[in-house]
């Protein structure tokens, strides 16, 4: 091992060996590759550089097994490693890769292929998917430009948009958009208007009950009741 105050002075590469801390810390142990037995031996515990930390807060994203990491040591001594964060390579490549070097996207992957992505172009919005790219979440105007980076997400997403007034709108640009729920659905407005361009059902497994202080309903050609029994009061 490199002898001296300046061997542990800067910033070394290391590779994550072990990050299951019993003491739920967050730490990692890491291997450094002038250690005496090289790669056959690790160092204490290493503390993670965080964005973000406080009493159960912060930005929590612990260092795989096998990561590639920059380390300092605390005071140079090789007992108190402190990971810096991950380091990119040819064999470890970024989530995105800025081909038109415009760097418009900015955001995190996880292991597993679930993607929040912040599109910082002209047309700009926020993105999130699973790995199968099929539930998709954006919120901004998903048709008006830009992408979710490496992320294209479904052929048919559902934007959620909202304006400064605080409107709130969901839109299946193509195919259908479904709502249900296994126990009871409330709609609550103000005024609540249904339009259809072609037909409206409403189907009952039990009673339909539609109550108001006045009721008006008018068609353009006839009305049709029917039943085993019909009141009209």
């Amino acid at each position: 091992m490199p002898s001296g105050d300046m061997a542990l002075a800067g910033v070394h590469y290391a590779k994550v060996t072990q990050n299951k801390d019993d003491e739920g810390l967050g730490r990692v142990k890491i291997q450094l590759p002038w250690l005496d037995n090289g790669t056959a031996d690790q160092t204490a515990w290493a503390l993670i550089a965080a964005p973000m930390g406080g009493d159960k807060f912060g930005w929590y994203t612990l260092p795989e097994v096998g990561d590639i990491v920059a380390v300092m040591f605390l005071s140079g001594d090789i007992a108190h490693p402190v990971v810096l964060g991950g380091v990119w390579s040819k064999t470890d490549t970024p989530p995105e890769t800025n081909e038109d070097g415009k760097n418009d996207f900015h955001g995190f992957k996880s292991r597993a292929g679930a993607r929040f992505v912040m599109d910082d172009s002209s047309k700009g919005k926020v993105y999130f998917a699973d790995k199968s790219d099929k539930n998709v979440l954006v919120i901004g105007d998903f048709s008006s430009g830009g992408s979710g980076g490496n992320a294209k997400g479904a052929s048919t997403p559902a934007p959620i948009s909202g304006s400064p007034s605080g409107g709130v709108s969901l839109c299946a640009d193509s195919g259908k958009l479904d709502i249900t729920a296994k126990g009871k659905l409330n709609v609550e407005a103000q005024n609540i208007e249904i339009t259809s361009k072609t037909d409206v059902d409403v189907n009952a497994g039990g009673n339909a009950n539609l109550k108001g202080g006045l009721g008006n309903v008018n068609a353009g050609s006839g009305i049709k009741a029917e039943g085993s029994q019909t009141k009209i009061n």
